[in-house]
């Protein structure tokens, strides 16, 4: 018996592949959008099957000829109805349209054994349990018993929908450590659970492991990615994020195994190698090029932010009125405030370079927050809920942190300048507001900005996580400290031309950033379910 024991044993470790013995590995599956063109279309499957990949996550894909050529190459389509971060309550309201897509998929996949699983959703709020009842209703209007279901989402311990379907695919793409994720999957759900996992490229970065969107690094992070995912009990299915570039991506990245090349033609990235070695089991170990130089890190926003620190130190030690005016409007308040009545130490000069640094200090850390946060689901979902023209805006931005400082300071000034405007009409003759009189009172209160900006541009040295982090906590006291300026520059108005306290309250109200909060509240009021998504997405994913 212990001889027979032995034997078993023995051949389990010799002979890992046969299934009872060894736990079946992950399928090796890929993302793929379909070509326009039938003949590129195949050409991809039979590129993609000797790659050594088993199933293609798609659309809705119907074609009977691109199905007939999978299943004669064995693969297997994952088609997906094309639901993406849709909020619950127009899941609803889209039931019959939805019911009428996925019997279409349904008729299409009858007698192709490439047409697999469907998935039901992508990416959306599963967190919420009204959601649910959308895939039991979905899955109870489909008669073949068979047919199995999965829906992509973000969420891991929030995730109430498990049971709905047969499986969960995580959207890991853009995320270093798939394997966390998964870890977290296991320690929270029980269902079967499958990967999706990507990282961007730049086309016109450096070559080189040490360059963080070159190809050698997208080649090392699916080496190593697929290394600790296939190694991972419970790992259903992993998908590489893509087969080729996206078209159209939301912000021009590149995440293709394929991109184009020269003229328009095909380019293979080192990735592909290193994806058709580990899924085909030819090579496992992988060298790459990592001794090119290292592209200097962008200093702009250090070397920006300490220019605005010097200016106003430079502005202290030349301008003795200034130094005389900085303790009273800490210390004496009241004093200063008489002072700026009776314009006899308004400085002019000083306070329209301060309000330069203002402006620009302004531009500086709302670019470092947009840059900290634009891969965010959260904030990628709010955009594609924008016009067309802020895309394209916010796009153009992003290419370009400088020119973002400089747009967003520029509208910063303008809209103070305006409020100054603004203010000097309200007081009419009472008396009267001189343009450098409202100009000292609205930006001498915004002094906190000197403040935020080094820590600021200490948080941009952080790793990515710790930078996103930080810059979210600072967020919220930005937007404090330009309420808390805007009130402080409506009373000292108030006490200087006596206006009535309704005219300040009004005045108060069309301050930019009291402007800029209530037309964020209004949005919010009327557009609840996509706000509650964007909620969920911040505070549940």
């Amino acid at each position: 018996m212990l001889r027979s024991l032995f034997i078993v044993a023995l051949s389990c470790v010799t002979l890992a592949s046969v299934p009872f013995c060894a736990e079946a590995q992950a399928l090796k599956g890929i993302v793929w959008e379909t070509p326009e063109s039938t003949a590129a279309a195949i050409r991809d499957l039979r590129a993609m099957k000797e790659a050594g990949v088993e199933v293609i996550r798609t659309g809705p894909l119907v074609d009977s000829a691109l199905l007939t050529e999978a299943d004669s190459l064995g693969l297997v389509f994952y088609r997906e109805i094309p639901i993406l971060d849709t909020p619950a309550r127009t899941l609803t309201d889209s039931m019959a349209l939805v019911r009428r897509g996925l019997e279409h998929i349904l008729d299409a996949g009858r007698n192709h054994t490439s047409a697999g699983p469907i998935g039901l959703a992508v990416t959306i709020d599963v967190s919420r349990r009204d959601v649910c009842s959308f895939f039991d209703l979905l899955r109870s209007s489909v008669t073949a018993s068979d047919q199995r279901f999965y829906y992509v989402s973000r969420f891991i311990e929030s995730d109430t929908c498990t049971s709905s379907v047969d499986f969960v695919i995580l959207d890991a793409v853009g995320y270093s450590d798939p394997q966390h994720l998964i870890s977290r999957w296991r320690s929270s759900q029980s269902s079967e659970v499958g990967i999706i996992i990507g990282k961007r490229i730049e086309v016109d970065s450096d070559s080189g492991l040490q360059e963080p969107f070159s190809e050698e690094s997208q080649a090392r992070f699916y080496e190593s990615s697929l290394t600790q995912l296939n190694d991972s009990a419970g790992v259903k299915i992993i998908f590489i994020h893509r087969w080729r570039d996206q078209p159209v991506d939301q912000y021009d990245r590149s995440y293709g195994l394929h991109g184009i090349g020269p003229n328009k033609s095909d380019h293979q990235r080192l990735s592909l190698g290193v994806v058709r070695g580990i899924f085909t089991g030819t090579q496992t170990v992988f060298a790459f090029n990592g001794d090119a130089s290292v592209s200097a890190p962008s200093v702009w926003f250090t070397m920006l932010g300490w220019l605005l620190i010097l200016i106003v130190a430079a502005l202290y030690t030349s301008s003795p009125r200034f130094r005389d005016m900085t303790p009273r409007y800490f210390m004496a308040h009241g004093f200063y405030r008489n002072a700026v009545r009776e314009a006899r130490e308004v400085l002019p000069i000083v306070s329209t370079a301060l309000l330069t640094v203002a402006g620009l200090a302004t531009g500086m850390i709302a670019t470092q927050i947009l840059l900290a946060v634009h891969e965010t689901a959260a904030f990628m979902y709010m955009v594609r809920l924008a016009p067309d023209t802020v895309q394209s805006t916010i796009t153009v931005l992003l290419d370009s942190p400088l020119v973002a400082t400089i747009f967003i300071g520029s509208i910063s000034l303008l809209a103070m300048t305006l409020w100054m405007g603004l203010w000097m009409i309200v007081a009419g003759q009472r008396p009267p507001l001189l343009p450098s009189q409202a100009l000292m009172l609205a930006v001498w209160p915004r002094w906190q900005l000197l403040l935020m900006l080094p820590v600021a541009m200490a948080i941009a040295t952080l790793e990515p996580g710790a930078e996103q982090t930080g810059f979210l906590l600072l967020y919220p006291v930005w937007a404090g400290v330009s309420l808390w300026a805007g009130a402080r520059t409506a009373y000292d108005i108030f006490k200087l031309t006596n206006c009535s306290p309704l005219i300040a309250v009004i005045g108060l109200l069309l301050h930019p950033s009291v402007l800029l909060l209530m037309s964020v509240l209004a949005i919010m009021a009327a557009q609840g379910d996509h706000v509650l998504h964007v909620l969920h997405l911040v505070f549940r994913s």
